[in-house]
């Protein structure tokens, strides 16, 4: 039987080094990559697009101030 799809966050995620092979690997998956800086989201939606992938997304949030996890 085919696991469910998991939702995998990656906090801190910078510019998606760790992400984006990560979405390459397990494409049945989707992440999320969350980061403070906004220049460092740029750089990680530049890396998707570059790499035409649509299990990953990126986002400027901080965590700290408002935990992205808990999503039904």
């Amino acid at each position: 039987e085919k696991p469910s799809p998991l939702l995998i966050a990656d906090i801190g995620c910078g510019g998606g080094i760790l992400s984006i092979p990560m979405a390459q690997h397990y494409p049945e998956h989707h992440i999320e990559g969350y980061d403070i800086q906004p220049h460092a989201i740029e750089s990680a939606v530049q890396a998707k697009q570059k790499a035409r992938l649509t299990n990953i997304d990126f986002r400027t949030h901080d965590i700290l101030e408002n935990p992205p996890l808990n999503k039904k």
